[in-house]
């Protein structure tokens, strides 16, 4: 997928919920991972740099990325793990005040316990 088709799947809100857009946004930052690290990007370091300034804005500059390949290099040794918070699990909808729509713990406003032991129990 090309950068603007990807932008279009992760943004796109046409039929969907803001839960399902937070998940496509996940996949494609795991797919961008795995690219990376697929073509072996990390093994030329100073390259890798010069090709993502071109597209991006960063202070992480080459001396400062030699200290952090080997954090990159072995984030695959670590399973990565996101909870979703929705009114499938621990939320329910409301509204405010005002008229908004939000999301509140179903327990009630302010308690959150449940929440918490909920992305525990996920993590």
């Amino acid at each position: 997928m090309e950068g603007g088709d990807a932008l279009k799947y992760v943004r796109s809100r046409h039929s969907t919920s803001d839960f399902d857009r937070s998940e496509r946004q996940r996949a494609v930052f795991e797919a961008m991972r795995d690219k990376i690290f697929d073509l072996k990007y990390l093994d030329n370091l100073p390259r890798f740099f010069k090709e993502v300034a071109t597209h991006t804005t960063s202070n992480i500059d080459v001396k400062l990325s030699k200290y952090l390949v080997p954090t990159f290099k072995t984030s695959f040794d670590f399973e990565i793990k996101g909870v979703t918070l929705s009114p499938n699990n621990v939320l329910r909808n409301s509204k405010s005040k005002t008229g908004r729509y939000i999301l509140i713990p179903k327990a009630g406003i302010d308690k959150w316990g449940e929440v918490y032991e909920y992305i525990e129990s996920e993590l």
